[in-house]
C-alpha cells in the first residue's frame, strides 16, 4: 500500500504545478504527504463542479479588456452578485473582487466604471514598465553630494562622474529626469528651478522675422538720430506691479513719444496683446496726418 501511494504520490507531482509547491511537498514527512494527497483526491471526487466553474482555469492570466470591464459596471449596476458577473465573463469570483477592489475611486460617491478602470490599469501598466533613471546607488548619492554640497549642475555632473570614475557614466537628460520625477525635492538646487520640466529644442532652430523688410533702429538716418525732422516716433508699455483696480487686473498703458516736438501720448490698454498695442497704436496717431506718420519703431 505504501509502495502504491508512493507512486501515486509521484504521478500527482508530475502535474504541471509551481516548483515551490513541488518542493514543498517532497519535503513533508510521508504520512503528511498521504494526507494532503488523499484530501486532493476526495476534493476532485466530491466536488467536481467546483473545478468546471471555470473552465479557462490554469490556462494562463490573461488581464481584463475593456469590454470584460463595461460588463462587470453593468452588472453591478443591475446589482448582480460577484459570483454571477464571474460565471458570465467566465473568471473567477475573486478576479472580479480584486478587479473591483483595484480599479475602483478611491471615494464612494462615484462606483466602478468600465473606461475608467481601464484608464486606470493602462496608467498602472505603463508606471510598471517604466525604466529606472540613476540605477546605481553610487551614481545617486554622487548627484546628490554635487547638487546639494557643491551647487553643480547636472551639466557638470555628468561630465565629472566619468573622469572622477571611468567605470560609471550617465548623462544630464538622465539626471533632470531623475530629479524632476523621484527627487523633487533637489528642484530647488537647480540654476533655473522650474516646477515643471521645460522641452529643449533639439539643433539650431532658424528664428524668422515677424515683420518682412525692416530696417534695424541702429541704421536709421542721422537726421532723425539728431531729431531734426518731424513725424518720427516711439512707443512704449508701462504697467504696475499692483493695480489700484484688482490684482486680477492686467491692464496697462501705451506711451507714444514723437521725438523731435517731444509730444506724449498715454493710451490704456487692457492687457499687453500684440492686439491691443495695434488697436492702442491706431488710436494714438490716427489723427495726425501722413507726414507727421513717417517712421514708428515696433
Amino acid at each position: 500500500t505504501q509502495y502504491k501511494h508512493e507512486l501515486l504520490f509521484q504521478l500527482f507531482l508530475a502535474l504541471p504545478l509551481r516548483f515551490s509547491t513541488v518542493l514543498l511537498l517532497q519535503a513533508l514527512p510521508y504520512k503528511i504527504r498521504l494526507l494532503s494527497f488523499s484530501n486532493c483526491i476526495m476534493f476532485l471526487e466530491f466536488f467536481p463542479h467546483k473545478c468546471r466553474e471555470n473552465p479557462n482555469l490554469g490556462e494562463g492570466y490573461t488581464h481584463f479588456t475593456l469590454e470584460e470591464r463595461e460588463e462587470i459596471a453593468i452588472g453591478l449596476a443591475h446589482g448582480k452578485s460577484l459570483r454571477s458577473i464571474a460565471a458570465a465573463l467566465g473568471r473567477s469570483p475573486s478576479s472580479i473582487s480584486r478587479e473591483i477592489r483595484r480599479n475602483s475611486p478611491s471615494f464612494r460617491a462615484v462606483k466602478y466604471r468600465g473606461n475608467r478602470a481601464q484608464k486606470r490599469a493602462e496608467d498602472r501598466s505603463r508606471c510598471s514598465h517604466a525604466k529606472e533613471r540613476l540605477a546605481d546607488p553610487f551614481v545617486r548619492e554622487y548627484v546628490e553630494h554635487h547638487l546639494v554640497k557643491d551647487g553643480w549642475t547636472p551639466e557638470e555632473i555628468a561630465g565629472r562622474l566619468s573622469a572622477d570614475y571611468p567605470g560609471l557614466k550617465t548623462n544630464y537628460e538622465s539626471i533632470y529626469l531623475w530629479i524632476y520625477t523621484e527627487r523633487r525635492d533637489l528642484i530647488k538646487c537647480l540654476v533655473r528651478a522650474h516646477k515643471k520640466r521645460h522641452k529643449c529644442s533639439s539643433g539650431t532652430v532658424l528664428r524668422k522675422t515677424k515683420i518682412p523688410g525692416r530696417v534695424d533702429i541702429d541704421q536709421r538716418p542721422l537726421d532723425i538720430e539728431n531729431r531734426e525732422e518731424v513725424g518720427h516716433w516711439e512707443a512704449d508699455t508701462c504697467e504696475t506691479t499692483v493695480s489700484p483696480v484688482s490684482r486680477q487686473s492686467k491692464a496697462v498703458t501705451a506711451v507714444f513719444v514723437e521725438r523731435k516736438t517731444r509730444i506724449y501720448i498715454v493710451i490704456k490698454m487692457k492687457d499687453k496683446s500684440a492686439q491691443s498695442m495695434y488697436l492702442a497704436t491706431l488710436k494714438a496717431l490716427s489723427r495726425f496726418p501722413a507726414h507727421l506718420r513717417k517712421t514708428f519703431p515696433v
